[in-house]
C-alpha cells in the first residue's frame, strides 16, 4: 500500500542535494506562518516563529536565520551554537508577535483578523535530511517550494472544528475545518492512503479467495478449513498476523469426489462472518486505523523539537492547540508519519495475541446498558477535563473515508455523536451548571444500574487519575474526584480496595519537564450492604486518624510517586468514609464527599509533616528553613534563633555543608550547589537533608547510575528510608509553595528510588563476585 502511493504521489517528496552534492531524503520540511506586517511604511509578509532553533544536541547546533532583502524574508541555516540565546527568541510573543523586518509588534487580534480573512501564508525556512545516523539541517530552495505547491485535492474532510476555546485553539485563526489543520500536500498524501485502503481489501479479498474453495466438508460441518496448499498471511507476508475471527480466515478443503467451485466470499466483518470477506475487511480495518494514525503527524500542527531532532505529533496533550511554525513530515521517510512505522507496532502486537478465543465488542450507552453477571471494569470520563468526542473527530473523518464502505455501520455518522457523551462540556450544556447537573446525573445512572445487575462475586474496578485540585478557605479537593466518588457513594458502593497502577508514559510530552501524574488510582468497590451502620463526624475523623496514617506510609514506602500520592491517599480514606451509609455532621446534616476528601488531604499534611520530628537536629532546621524562606538570603539572627530551637548552630549547620552564613547573613545551599561529586564515605557530618537534597541534585544531573553508586554509603551514613521520607516531604514543600522546579527534582529521585536500590544491589553483588574471583585465583596459584 506504501509502495503504490509512494507510486502515485512520490513525485511531490523529491530529494535534496547537500552542500556537497549528495542526494539525501528528506524526513521534514521547516515552516513558519506570515501574516503581512501592519506598519504602512514597511508592509511585507513576515514569520511568526515560536523558535528559530532547529537542533540543539551539543556539536551539530543548528538554527534559521532570517533577513529581508528587497521586501521579502530570506531564511538560512546556520549550523552553530551561536544562535538565539533561548528556545522562545522566536517572533511569536504572548502579546501576539513581531516584525522580523523591523521590530514592529504585532497584536493577537490583528493576527486572528489576518487569519480569519484568508490572509494567513507561510513560508519554507528549511528542510532536515536524512544524514549518517543524525539529522541535516538545510536551507530551502526554489525547488523545494515549488513540490510543495500543489493544488487542494477534492472530497476532503470540510467538516466544522467543534467551538470548544479551551481545547481547540485554531478557529480565531481562520483555521475552522478539519481540512484547514493540513497542507496541500499533506491533504493529497491522506486522501491517496485513505483510498488506498478499499483499494488493498479488493486484492486481499482476490488472494483470500484464490486460496479457498467452498465445498462443504464430509461432516457437513459449518465454517472455512484451510485448503490444501493454501499459506495463511502472517508477519513475513508484510501484513502482520491477522486476530482470530471466529478461528481465523476458513477455508474449506473439498471432498475428493467434489470439483472445487470458486469460494465464496462469505458474511462481512460486520455481520459476523469468518470467511475471505470478513477477512479482507479485518485487514483493511487496520489499515485504515494505521492512515488515521499517521494523521497525528502529517498535519500542520505537528511541531518540530530542537532537542530531540523530530517532529512532535499533534495530540501531544488532550487539545488541538495552534502552531506558527510547524514541520511538514515525508511520509515515505521511513521515519514518524510513515505509514509502515505507523502499522508495524499493531503488526507486531496482533502476531503475539492468542488465536483460541473469540469476544465481542460493543459500542453501548453506559447508562442503559444491561449488565447481568458482567464483571465490570472502568476507566470512566473526567468530568470536564477531556472533550473526547470533540477531539477524536479529528482522526474519525479520516476513518470514515477509509473505512465507510467497509464497516459502514461503525462509520455511519458524519461526525462522532455527540448529545448523549458524558462529559460535563459547558459549551454544549448551557454553560457550566448546566454541564455539572448534567454529567452527575448520567455519572450516578451508570453506576446505579450496574450495582443492580452485575456480577458480585467480583468487585468493580475504577481507573482514576485526575490531578485538579480546588483549593478554598476550608480545604483543597478536586472536583473530578468528588464527582466520581460522590456518584460511588450515592449510588451504595463501597471501595474496598485501592492502588496505584503505573499507566502512563514516562516520555510524553505532558509529563516532560512537569509534576504530572505517573499513575492511575485503581479503586476496588463492591455493593455497601443496606445495613450498613451510620456514624458522626468526629468519630469518622478518629477513624481516619487512626488508619489512614498507617496505610500511606505502606504507600510511601512502596512504589508510589510522590507526585501521585494525594491522588493514592484518596482511596484509603474514601474506604473508611464509604463503609458508612452516612457520615453525620454536629448540626445533624450528611457529610459531603467533598468536605470527607478536605479531611483526607488534611491528614495526608499531618502525616507527611509528623516525620519532620524524627530527623537529625540539622534536617529538622533545614526543613523548617525551607518551609519558611525556601533558598533565599535571611539575617545570621533568623538563623541562630531557629537553629537554637532545633538543637543545632549555624556553624554547625555549615561544618555539614548544607549551610552559609557570613556578613550577617545566611541561606541554605540550592541544590545546584550541591550536585557536584561527593563522598558520603568520607563526609565528616551527613545530615539526611544533605544526602536526600545531594541525591536529588545529582540524579537531576548526573543521572541514576552515579546515585545508585553512592547509595551504599548513604545506607551506612543514615539509612535509605529517611532519605526516602525526606524526598516525600520536600515535594510536598514545593508543591505548597508553588516551585515546579524543586517539586520535579524530588518526584524524579523518588520515583526511581526503587530502581535505584535494584541497580545499587546489583553493582554489590557484581563486585563481591568478582572479588570472590580474584580470591580463588590467589588460592589456585
Amino acid at each position: 500500500m506504501r509502495d503504490e502511493a509512494f507510486r502515485r504521489i512520490g513525485h511531490l517528496y523529491p530529494k535534496v542535494k547537500d552542500e556537497n552534492g549528495v542526494e539525501r531524503t528528506v524526513i521534514a520540511w521547516k515552516w513558519a506562518r506570515t501574516v503581512r506586517s501592519p506598519n504602512p511604511a514597511n508592509p511585507i509578509e513576515v514569520p511568526l516563529v515560536s523558535s528559530w532553533w532547529l537542533g540543539k544536541k551539543k556539536g551539530k547546533e543548528a538554527w534559521v536565520k532570517a533577513s529581508v532583502v528587497d521586501g521579502h524574508v530570506q531564511y538560512e541555516v546556520m549550523r552553530n551554537a551561536d544562535g538565539p540565546k533561548s528556545d522562545t527568541d522566536g517572533t511569536r510573543t504572548r502579546q501576539g508577535g513581531m516584525s522580523v523586518a523591523d521590530g514592529t509588534p504585532i497584536s493577537s487580534d490583528y493576527i486572528k483578523s489576518e487569519g480569519s480573512s484568508g490572509r494567513m501564508g507561510a513560508h519554507l525556512m528549511a528542510v532536515v535530511a536524512e544524514g549518517n545516523r543524525e539529522r541535516i539541517y538545510l536551507s530551502s530552495t526554489k525547488a523545494d517550494e515549488k513540490a510543495a505547491a500543489v493544488a487542494r485535492p477534492d472530497n476532503v474532510p470540510d467538516q466544522e472544528l467543534p467551538y470548544d476555546p479551551r481545547n481547540v485553539w485554531t478557529p480565531p485563526y481562520g483555521l475552522t475545518r478539519f481540512s484547514d489543520l493540513f497542507t496541500n500536500r499533506q491533504l493529497v498524501a491522506m486522501t491517496t492512503f485513505s483510498d488506498l485502503v478499499s483499494e488493498v481489501r479488493k486484492l486481499v479479498l482476490a488472494d483470500a479467495l484464490a486460496s479457498c474453495s467452498d465445498v462443504p466438508d464430509a461432516a457437513g460441518g459449518g465454517g472455512f478449513q484451510p485448503a490444501q496448499g493454501a499459506q495463511t498471511p502472517s508477519s513475513a507476508d508484510g501484513l502482520g498476523a491477522v486476530p482470530n475471527l471466529g478461528g481465523g480466515l476458513r477455508c474449506r478443503q473439498p471432498e475428493p469426489a467434489f470439483h472445487p467451485p470458486q469460494a465464496s466470499v462469505g458474511a462481512r466483518l460486520e455481520e459476523g462472518g469468518d470467511g475471505p470477506a470478513a477477512y479482507a475487511d479485518a485487514l483493511a480495518t487496520y489499515l485504515g486505523l494505521g492512515v488515521s494514525r499517521i494523521a497525528d503527524l502529517n498535519n500542520s500542527i505537528a511541531t518540530w523539537s530542537s532537542s530531540r531532532d523530530q517532529t512532535r505529533n499533534l495530540f501531544a496533550r488532550q487539545a488541538i492547540p495552534m502552531a506558527w511554525d510547524f514541520a511538514e513530515v515525508n511520509p515515505f521517510a521511513s521515519a514518524s508519519g510513515d505509514i509502515s512505522i505507523a502499522l508495524s507496532t499493531t503488526a507486531e502486537a496482533l502476531d503475539r495475541l492468542p488465536a483460541s478465543t473469540q469476544s465481542h465488542v460493543y459500542q453501548q450507552d453506559a447508562a442503559a446498558a444491561t449488565y447481568t453477571k458482567a464483571i465490570v471494569s472502568t476507566d470512566p470520563p473526567y468530568y470536564d477535563n477531556i472533550g473526547y468526542s470533540d477531539l477524536s473527530d479529528f482522526f474519525y473523518v479520516w476513518l470514515r473515508r477509509s473505512l465507510g464502505s467497509i464497516v459502514p455501520n461503525v462509520v455511519a455518522t458524519v461526525l462522532t455523536p455527540k448529545t448523549d457523551e458524558l462529559v460535563a462540556n459547558p459549551y454544549r450544556h448551557n454553560g457550566r451548571d448546566g454541564a455539572e447537573g448534567f454529567f452527575i446525573t448520567g455519572f450516578n445512572r451508570v453506576f446505579e444500574n450496574i450495582r443492580k445487575t452485575a456480577n458480585a462475586s467480583a468487585p468493580m474496578t475504577v481507573y482514576y487519575a485526575y490531578k485538579q485540585q480546588d483549593s478554598d478557605t476550608e480545604g483543597s479537593s478536586s472536583t473530578g474526584w468528588t464527582t466520581l466518588l460522590d456518584g460511588l457513594v450515592k449510588t451504595g458502593w463501597e471501595i474496598t480496595a485501592t492502588w496505584p497502577v503505573r499507566s502512563e508514559r514516562g516520555g510524553r510530552m505532558l509529563s516532560v519537564g512537569t509534576n504530572a501524574l505517573a499513575s492511575s488510582i485503581v479503586l476496588a468497590c463492591r455493593p455497601r450492604p443496606d445495613d450498613a451502620p451510620t456514624t458522626t463526624r468526629r468519630q469518622f475523623l478518629t477513624t481516619l486518624k487512626s488508619e489512614l496514617p498507617s496505610a500511606l506510609r505502606a504507600m510511601m514506602q512502596g512504589a508510589v510517586a510522590p507526585v501521585d500520592l494525594a491522588q493514592a491517599a484518596i482511596g484509603p480514606g474514601m474506604s473508611i468514609f464509604s463503609r458508612y451509609s452516612k457520615v453525620r455532621e454536629a448540626d445533624g446534616s450528611d457529610m459531603s464527599v467533598r468536605d470527607a476528601l478536605v479531611l483526607i488531604n488534611a491528614t495526608l499534611d499531618e502525616v507527611i509533616d509528623e516525620q519532620e520530628g524524627n530527623y537529625d537536629p540539622d534536617t529538622r532546621f533545614a526543613v523548617k528553613w525551607y518551609r519558611t524562606y525556601g533558598w533565599t538570603t535571611e539575617s545570621s539572627g533568623t538563623a541562630d534563633t531557629l537553629s537554637r530551637a532545633t538543637g543545632t548552630s549555624p556553624a554547625a549547620l555549615e561544618r555539614g555543608g548544607i549551610f552559609e552564613a557570613k556578613g550577617g547573613k545566611a541561606r541554605l545551599l540550592a541544590p545546584t550547589e550541591l550536585e557536584s561529586a561527593w563522598n558520603p564515605a568520607t563526609d565528616d557530618k551527613v545530615s539526611v537533608w544533605e544526602a536526600t537534597v545531594r541525591l536529588a541534585a545529582i540524579m537531576g544531573k548526573q543521572g541514576q547510575d552515579q546515585v545508585a553508586a553512592l547509595l551504599p554509603d548513604v545506607e551506612t551514613r543514615v539509612g535509605l528510608d529517611q532519605v526516602k521520607e525526606l524526598g516525600f516531604l520536600l515535594f510536598h514543600e514545593a508543591e505548597r509553595k508553588g516551585n515546579a522546579q524543586d517539586a520535579l527534582l524530588f518526584n524524579g529521585l523518588v520515583s526511581a528510588w526503587n530502581d535505584i536500590g535494584d541497580q545499587a544491589r546489583r553493582t554489590q553483588q557484581r563486585g563481591s563476585q568478582a572479588t570472590q574471583s580474584a580470591f580463588d585465583f590467589g588460592d589456585d596459584v
